[in-house]
């Protein structure tokens, strides 16, 4: 289980949960929390399109190698009735979601997608993070230091490998 993931489990002592995850790509995580978190809901959001991946590598991700990632997708998640697939980008998503206990963000990797999903979900999520904090993806790591920095009093960010997370002063 990702780090992010086991903190909001651990902290809220297995309490059923309503979360979402951006970027569910083939759906291996989001069968991961399923499977290890007690889920009222999770919103499976992404939409499988063609991207250039964020990382400084740059590489664009085929249509086909995306079709077949969605399909993989679909079956792995289809055996459970608490799960909601939306295809749709994040911020076309944000206003069909009922408030968030967390948040789990691992679909585009440059800064303004990163920044983005960090923004419109500040108020709809209590727990923001997600994973690929690395030199590799120096986007994310942008996207979530200034995040930080403007909201130094509001929220502190943890880090555990490659996730981050962000927990309100007052949680």
């Amino acid at each position: 289980m990702r780090p992010m993931l086991r903190y909001v489990r651990d902290s809220t002592n297995d309490m059923p949960l309503v979360g979402a995850e951006i970027g569910v790509y083939k759906g291996e995580n989001a069968k991961e929390i399923l499977d290890s978190m007690n889920i009222i809901k999770l919103y499976a959001i992404d939409p499988w399109v063609e991207y250039y991946d964020g990382n400084l590598l740059k590489k664009k991700v085929s249509k086909t190698r995306i079709e077949d990632a969605e399909g993989e997708a679909l079956r792995r998640l289809s055996p459970y009735r608490n799960v909601h697939i939306i295809k749709k980008y994040s911020y076309d998503a944000v206003n069909d979601l009922p408030l968030l206990d967390f948040l789990y963000i691992d679909g585009a990797h440059d800064f303004g997608n990163v920044w983005r999903d960090i923004w419109c979900f500040s108020e709809k999520a209590e727990i923001i993070g997600g994973h690929d904090y690395n030199r590799k993806n120096i986007g994310v790591v942008l996207a979530v230091n200034i995040y930080r920095v403007l909201n130094i009093f509001k929220s502190e960010l943890h880090t555990e490998g490659d996730d981050w997370w962000f927990v309100p002063r007052s949680w």
